[in-house]
């Protein structure tokens, strides 16, 4: 069967485009982050196996049965690594900080059960195997590569729905359409297995990640570098204040307007003039509501 590897070319691109910008700008260092790193690099290393499979697969060569299976092999632990990358990224968003050992394990049990089947598929040869006047052959198990795929991102969407209030709109949206987005490429190869498209839909999936959720700029403010501070301390005032001050003179109780307010991106406003005029504009507004 001969295989078009054009999509594949396209998301080896796509990846190390989003690895080039991910790692050359300031982000935050938190659990999210370092997962998506994960993924992405991950996804690429898929994306070279697939390719250096693919060629033993188009042109079988009896001398190079070993580096063949080897790469295939390679291949299909990273084919089951990917989804589960999938589960631990929403969990991240979710869990903010740290993800418990135990559910990162109870998680992960389909997939470590997985990969310990292609581990031992050289010796078994139930997900494939290398004939020598044929090349490379399905084995009766090939089926289960696409299904652990499809199971996870069913996880994955179920995940996404019960924890949609604390994740919020943007997130969920973008992990919705994240998950339509892989799984199109996952489909699409099902229906038409010479037609690698898997590996283009994961990484449509990380450009749209990288575009959205662990876009550095909006995760960071680039004048101080402190987004989750910057919140953090935003609403310690909120609460400190709660919208009013309040005092009681003779009996009396005089409230004082509350604007608690802050400039991200302050660079965006040029020169210190038009800050100073932000902050006399937010002054005016306190007089107004006396």
């Amino acid at each position: 069967m001969t295989y078009n590897i054009d999509f594949l070319i396209a998301a080896m691109v796509i990846l190390l485009l989003v690895l080039w910008y991910f790692l050359g700008q300031k982000r935050a260092e938190d659990l999210n982050n370092q997962v998506f790193l994960f993924f992405a690099i991950i996804g690429i290393l898929d994306v070279v196996a697939e390719l250096a499979s693919n060629y033993y697969i188009s042109f079988p060569n009896s001398n190079c049965e070993i580096a063949a299976m080897l790469a295939t092999t390679i291949f299909y632990l990273l084919q089951a690594l990917l989804p589960f990358t999938v589960i631990c990224y929403i969990q991240t968003l979710h869990d903010n900080k740290i993800i418990s050992a135990k559910k990162m394990f109870l998680s992960g049990v389909p997939t470590f059960i997985l990969m310990g089947m292609i581990l031992t598929n050289p010796f078994t040869e139930k997900l494939f195997y290398f004939d020598i006047p044929a090349g490379y052959m399905k084995g009766p198990w090939y089926m289960l590569m696409y299904y652990s795929a499809l199971c996870h991102m069913a996880a994955a969407l179920i995940l996404i729905v019960i924890w949609r209030k604390k994740l919020g709109y943007q997130k969920v949206k973008s992990l919705l359409e994240i998950l339509l987005i892989s799984g199109a490429g996952v489909v699409i190869q099902l229906l038409y297995h010479p037609l690698l498209t898997t590996g283009f839909g994961m990484s449509l999936g990380i450009l749209a990640l990288f575009i959205t959720i662990n876009n550095p700029h909006a995760n960071i403010d680039t004048l101080t570098g402190s987004l989750e501070e910057y919140e953090y301390y935003l609403t310690q005032l909120k609460r400190m204040f709660d919208g009013n001050s309040k005092l009681n003179v003779n009996n009396k109780i005089i409230t004082m307007p509350v604007i608690i307010s802050g400039i991200m991106n302050a660079q965006k406003l040029g020169d210190s003039g038009l800050i100073l005029e932000y902050a006399e504009y937010l002054e005016a507004l306190s007089a107004k509501m006396v």
